[in-house]
C-alpha cells in the first residue's frame, strides 16, 4: 500500500507566504512557513540548481509539524530573487552568506539550522564558515564540504578532473546556444525536463553531465517522473520570470508578477475582448474609437489590472473612466451617464458590482451596458514576443482626451477633469533597483492613476503594494521592503502616531530595525496636500532626509513641482517639473497658473466653468495661493478654503494654525475650519485628535491652547471654537482617505439648528491673557463675543 506524503502545492499553500526582502540593496524572494502558536527554531534552507525555494515543498510540512519556523530563500540570480548584471560580485560566497545572515536577522533571528542541497550545500558551508555563532545545526545533502581553495580553477581545468562538470562548458559557451533554446516558457520548460529527467520512448536521455543537453531531443522527451506536470510549468513559469524581457511588475497582493511580454500579450487579449464587446460601429476603419464612443469606464482595485486595462483602453484610442469601487450602482449610472459611457472594463474582484451597475442601467435607462473582464495572468499559447509587430504609421495626438478623473468632492459635489494623453507620458529616470511601489489609493484618485503608470513607462522594476494598514506599512519598512512610494497626505500624519504609540515603547535593538528600514526608503513622496511641519520633521528625523512634497491637483494630472523641504516649518512645495510653466498671478505672489502639455482640456459638460478656469493666455488657475522665495514656491494655502476672513480684514490661514497645534505634544491630528456665528461672522474652529498617550481628553481646554499657541502664532489667529475628539472618532474622509472639512462642521461643531454642540468650547474674546500678542495684533479692534 503506498502512503501518500504531504508536500506544499507549488500552485498555493495555506501554510507558506511567499515574501521579498531588499537585502544589501538587492530584493531576495523567499518562503516563509510558520507553525501554530508558537515556535521553537528558525530551520534555514538553500536550494540547489536546477532548483528554485520550492525545492524543500517536501520538508516544509515536517518541519511545522515539528515546530519550527521554516525559511527558503531563493539564490541570487534564481526565481523571485534578483539577477545583478553589472559585477560577479553579488554571486560569490562571501556576498551570498552575507545576504542570508542579514535575511535572516531581518526575521528576527538570533541563530538558525541550516540546510542546503547541491550548490545550497556550498553555500551552507560557507555560511557556517562566516557566522560559526548563528549556526546551532547543519545539515546538507549531494555535496560534501570543500575547503577553499587558495587558487581559482577555471571551467576546462575543472572538467579536465571531473569530466561530470563537462555540461557547464557547454553552458557558458560563448554561442549563447542554451540562452537561444530558453527564451521563451515553451523553451524553458522543455529544458527543465531534460535537465530532471524526461527521456524518449526507446529510454534515451537528452542530458548528458559529461556533455550537456541535446537540444533536438527536447520535442521528443516523456514528462519526468521527478515533477508533475503542475510543478514543472511552476518551474517554467519562475525561470522565465529571468527570460530577456524580464520580470517588471510584482502585485503582492495578487501574488502574481509578469513580464513585459507577460503584459503586451494580455493588452492584446484585453483590446481583443473590447472590441469583441463594443458595437463594430464605434471604431473607424483603422480599429480605433470615434471620439463620441471613446470613453471606458474602469472598475478594478488597482496593481496589475489597473495597468493592463489602461494600455488597452489606450491602445484602441478610449479614454479611461476610473470609478472607485466603492461606488453604489446608482452613483455608477450618474458618473456613467455624466461621461457618456456604456461600457465597463472590471477585473474579477469587482466583476459583481460591474453586473450590479449593468442591472440598474437596464432598469432605468434604454442604453445598454456592456461589461468586459480583464485579460490578466494569461498562461496559455503564449507567444514569442518577437511575434508582435507594432503599427508605426498609426499615431494618436498626445493632446487627444485619455483620462477622465471625477474629484473627490472634498470641497464640493464631484466633477469630471478631462486630461490629455499626454498625462500618462513620463520624464522619470530608470532605477537600477527594484521599486517597492506602496499604491494604497485606489485608482480613481490622480495620485495613484498617474504615479503608476509612469513608473513601469519609465523601465522600472516594481512591486506594488496596496490596501496596506499602518501595522502592515510598518512591518513592510522593518523589512527594508519598501523603496519608493506616494502617500496621500493624511497617511504620514497616521502612520507616525502608530509609530510614537506602538513602535516608540518598543526595545532599542526592534525599534532600530523600524528606523533602518525607514532609512532604507530612497523616495517618500506626499502628494494630495500640503503635510504637517509636525510630519515632516517627523520623516525627517528618522530618516536623515526630508520627504518629497508634490505638489498638484487633478487638473494637472497630478505633480507639476518637486519639493524636498530644507525646513519643516517652510510650506516649499519647490520647481516646476519639466514641461510646466507657472507663474503668480501678481509676479512674486498671488495665485498659482500653471500651463503645459499635460493640464486638463476642460470639465466634463462645463463650458462656463471651463472657461473660468484659465487666464487670457490660457493658464490654469489652480486657486491656491504661494510667494516666491529665492526661486522656490512657499504654499500659502487654497484661496477659496484655506483662510478663514475673520474681523472684516484678517486672513487666517489654516495651514499656518494647523502647523501650530501639531506642535503641541498633546495633538495627534489638527482640523481648522470655518464656522460662522449669529452675526454672519466667520470664526476659526479648532477639532483636535488628542494623542493617545498626551494629556486626557478632559484637560484639554481651548485656554491652554491658546496659550500654547500664543508665543507663535499673532492673537487674531488663535483658534476661538474647540472641539476636541478622541483618537477612535470616525473622521468624515473622501475614498483616499483625505478629510472633508465641509462635514467637520455640521458633524463636530453645529447641530441642526445651526447652534454650537455642547462639547464645543467657545472663547470670550474680551478676554486676553498676558501671555497673547499686543492689541495692534487685532488692528486696534476688541471685539466682543456675545452668546449664540
Amino acid at each position: 500500500m503506498t502512503k501518500s506524503v504531504d508536500k506544499v502545492n507549488v500552485a498555493g499553500d495555506s501554510r507558506v507566504q511567499r515574501r521579498s526582502a531588499t537585502v544589501n540593496q538587492k530584493t531576495y524572494g523567499y518562503l516563509l512557513a510558520e507553525p501554530v502558536g508558537s515556535y521553537s527554531h528558525t530551520v534555514f534552507l538553500i536550494h540547489g540548481f536546477p532548483d528554485l525555494s520550492m525545492a524543500w515543498r517536501y520538508q516544509i510540512p515536517l518541519f511545522l509539524k515539528l515546530g519550527f519556523r521554516v525559511v527558503c530563500p531563493d539564490c541570487i540570480g534564481y526565481g523571485r530573487s534578483d539577477s545583478p548584471t553589472t559585477s560577479i560580485g553579488p554571486y560569490t560566497w562571501k556576498s551570498q552568506c552575507e545576504d542570508f545572515h542579514e535575511l535572516a536577522a531581518q526575521l528576527g533571528c538570533e541563530n538558525i539550522i541550516l540546510g542546503g542541497h547541491d550548490l545550497g550545500a556550498m553555500l551552507a558551508y560557507r555560511f557556517a564558515l562566516y557566522f560559526p555563532q548563528f549556526v546551532t545545526h547543519l545539515v546538507t545533502f549531494v555535496v560534501p564540504y570543500l575547503p577553499p581553495l587558495p587558487e581559482y580553477t577555471m571551467p576546462k581545468d575543472l572538467v579536465r578532473q571531473w569530466p561530470s562538470f563537462g555540461y557547464q562548458i557547454q553552458w557558458g559557451s560563448e554561442d549563447g546556444v542554451v540562452e537561444s533554446k530558453t527564451l521563451d516558457r515553451k523553451g524553458i520548460r522543455q529544458f527543465l525536463n531534460a535537465l530532471y529527467g524526461g527521456s524518449t520512448s526507446d529510454g534515451k536521455y537528452a542530458f548528458d553531465a559529461t556533455i550537456g543537453v541535446d537540444f533536438d531531443m527536447l520535442p521528443h522527451l516523456s514528462p519526468t517522473k521527478l515533477l508533475d506536470d503542475e510543478e514543472l510549468n511552476f518551474y517554467a513559469e519562475e525561470y522565465a520570470r529571468r527570460e530577456y524581457s524580464g520580470v517588471v511588475i510584482t502585485d503582492s497582493e495578487k501574488n502574481a508578477s509578469a513580464s513585459y511580454s507577460q503584459i503586451l500579450y494580455d493588452v492584446i487579449e484585453t483590446q481583443k475582448a473590447l472590441q469583441h464587446s463594443l458595437a463594430a460601429e464605434a471604431f473607424d476603419e483603422s480599429g480605433i474609437l470615434y471620439e463620441e464612443r471613446m470613453r471606458i469606464c474602469l472598475l478594478v482595485s488597482g496593481g496589475y489590472e489597473y495597468i493592463v486595462a489602461t494600455l488597452a483602453v489606450l491602445s484602441i484610442g478610449g479614454s479611461v473612466v476610473p470609478l472607485a469601487p466603492s461606488l453604489i450602482p446608482k452613483e455608477a449610472h450618474y458618473l456613467m451617464q455624466e461621461c457618456n459611457s456604456s461600457a465597463i472594463l472590471t477585473d474579477q474582484d469587482n466583476l459583481d458590482l460591474a453586473k450590479l451597475i449593468q442591472e440598474y442601467t437596464n432598469q432605468v435607462s434604454c442604453l445598454p451596458i456592456r461589461v468586459t473582464p480583464v485579460k490578466a495572468y494569461q498562461k496559455q499559447n503564449l507567444w514569442e514576443i518577437s511575434e508582435c509587430l507594432i503599427d508605426r504609421q498609426l499615431e494618436l495626438s498626445p493632446s487627444r482626451e485619455g483620462l477622465i478623473i471625477f474629484t473627490s468632492g472634498s470641497l464640493g459635489p464631484p466633477k469630471g477633469v478631462v486630461l490629455p494623453r499626454f498625462c500618462f507620458s513620463t520624464s522619470l529616470p530608470k532605477s537600477n533597483e527594484r521599486e517597492i511601489y506602496s499604491g494604497h489609493c485606489a485608482v480613481h484618485w490622480i495620485g495613484a492613476a498617474i504615479p503608476l503608470m509612469k513608473m513601469l513607462l519609465a523601465g522600472n522594476n516594481i512591486e506594488v503594494m496596496r490596501n496596506v494598514s499602518p501595522e502592515v506599512w510598518w512591518q513592510q519598512i522593518r523589512l527594508c521592503r519598501i523603496t519608493s512610494c506616494i502617500i496621500a497626505t493624511p497617511a504620514p500624519q497616521g502612520l507616525m502616531a502608530y509609530f510614537r504609540k506602538n513602535i516608540s515603547r518598543l526595545p532599542d535593538k526592534i525599534r532600530n530595525q523600524y528606523i533602518q528600514g525607514i532609512q532604507h526608503i530612497r523616495a517618500l513622496m506626499i502628494a494630495g496636500g500640503m503635510p504637517s511641519s509636525a510630519a515632516i520633521a517627523f520623516w525627517t528625523e528618522l530618516s536623515g532626509k526630508s520627504p518629497f512634497i508634490l505638489y498638484g491637483s487633478s487638473e494637472t494630472a497630478g505633480a507639476i513641482t518637486l519639493s524636498q523641504p530644507s525646513s519643516p516649518s517652510k510650506a516649499t512645495i519647490g520647481r516646476p517639473l519639466a514641461d510646466v510653466e507657472i507663474k503668480l498671478s501678481e509676479g512674486d505672489k498671488g495665485e498659482i497658473l500653471v500651463k503645459g502639455p499635460q493640464v486638463m482640456i476642460s470639465y466634463l459638460n462645463n463650458e462656463s466653468a471651463t472657461k473660468l478656469a484659465f487666464d487670457k493666455d490660457g493658464f490654469f488657475r489652480t486657486g491656491d495661493l504661494a510667494h516666491l522665495d529665492g526661486g522656490e514656491f512657499i504654499f500659502d494655502g487654497r484661496a477659496s478654503s484655506d483662510f478663514i476672513k475673520v474681523y472684516g480684514s484678517h486672513r487666517v490661514p489654516t495651514l499656518a494654525v494647523e502647523n501650530g497645534l501639531m506642535s503641541l505634544s498633546y495633538v495627534s491630528a489638527a482640523y481648522v475650519v470655518s464656522v460662522w456665528d449669529y452675526k454672519d461672522q466667520q470664526n476659526v474652529a479648532a477639532a483636535l485628535v488628542c494623542a493617545p498617550d498626551g494629556v486626557c481628553t478632559q484637560s484639554i481646554s481651548l485656554a491652554k491652547v491658546r496659550e500654547d499657541l500664543s508665543t507663535s502664532l499673532p492673537a487674531y489667529m488663535l483658534p476661538a471654537l474647540l472641539r476636541v475628539i478622541n483618537h477612535q472618532a470616525q473622521l468624515p474622509t473622501t475614498r483616499n482617505g483625505k478629510i472633508l472639512k465641509r462635514d467637520l462642521c455640521t458633524i463636530f461643531f453645529l447641530d441642526d439648528s445651526n447652534n454650537l454642540r455642547q462639547e464645543v468650547e467657545s472663547w470670550d474674546k474680551a478676554k486676553v491673557t498676558s501671555t497673547e500678542r499686543e492689541v495692534w495684533d487685532w488692528g486696534g479692534v476688541q471685539p466682543v463675543w456675545k452668546s449664540w
